[in-house]
């Protein structure tokens, strides 16, 4: 199917980000060169007055939900269903697209029949300096980052899990909603360009490769990250709420080793 000028939605979850970071995340929208795109921002129950002053779908939240975004992607999201946008995406506010991102992606659904389109990522560090990092598992497609989703039609009823997922869940929201998708049958494709400038606040990406993090204050640790998702999913009250919430119960394993998506990236080659 040939897309013409389709209606398109980039959310944006937003809490304490530097006017910096917020400049570039809107500018990288607004420099895609396509004429039907409207960018929500969603403060979560913070004040930013620069999204004030641009030209934008500024949502303000009353309260703070510290779920890493999932409850502001989700009313994004069911606002571009209710107003008949084609494509939902997703831009975290300290990323940005680089160019032709959202191009890219409309090619690739007018192309192939997939329910959902997601592109690859440029690391950079906190301060948009180039990280040399090429993670492997991304690269196969059994990873996605939330920025570097786009979902047709088919997929927006699963947009709803961004809120219903057990919070303790949040830290690794895109894996468990790439997980439901495939559960669900979707077909998942990807550009295989790198279109998203993705600033890490992960302590591996900068250990990985060599990087001094003397530099870099407050970076995240994937292993305790791990460790409380691993107690959370253990836990008596993580079956129900997630079998209520998902339709599923993940395990630790299955998150982190995302074997269900190589299966079916292996079994159907859409990447």
């Amino acid at each position: 199917m040939k897309y013409s000028n389709p209606k398109i939605a980039v959310i944006t979850p937003c809490y304490t980000e530097s006017d910096d970071y917020l400049l570039d995340c809107f500018t990288s929208v607004k420099n895609q060169g396509l004429t039907n795109v409207s960018h929500f921002f969603i403060s979560d129950g913070t004040s930013l007055p620069i999204l004030d002053t641009l030209p934008i779908r500024h949502i303000k939240l009353d309260t703070t939900h510290n779920d890493n975004g999932n409850t502001p992607r989700a009313i994004g999201s069911l606002l571009a269903i209710a107003e008949n946008f084609d494509f939902i995406t997703y831009l975290d506010a300290d990323n940005y697209y680089l160019d032709n991102h959202l191009a890219s992606m409309v090619d690739l659904f007018s192309i192939r029949k997939y329910d959902v389109v997601s592109s690859l990522r440029v690391f950079l560090d906190l301060y948009g300096k180039v990280i040399p990092y090429n993670k492997s598992k991304e690269n196969r497609g059994t990873h996605i980052d939330t920025s570097c989703f786009m979902l047709g039609r088919k997929a927006f009823p699963f947009a709803t899990i961004w809120a219903s997922m057990p919070k303790p869940l949040s830290p690794v929201c895109d894996r468990v909603f790439l997980q439901k998708l495939f559960l669900s049958g979707l077909r998942v494709g990807s550009t295989k360009q790198k279109t998203v400038a993705f600033r890490s606040q992960y302590k591996m990406h900068y250990e990985e490769t060599g990087m001094d993090l003397s530099n870099y204050r407050n970076l995240k640790d994937l292993g305790n990250i791990i460790k409380d998702i691993d107690a959370y999913l253990n836990s008596d009250e993580s079956f129900d709420e997630c079998i209520s919430a998902l339709g599923y119960h993940p395990t630790t394993e299955s998150l982190i080793s995302q074997q269900l998506c190589v299966r079916n990236m292996e079994e159907n080659s859409f990447f």
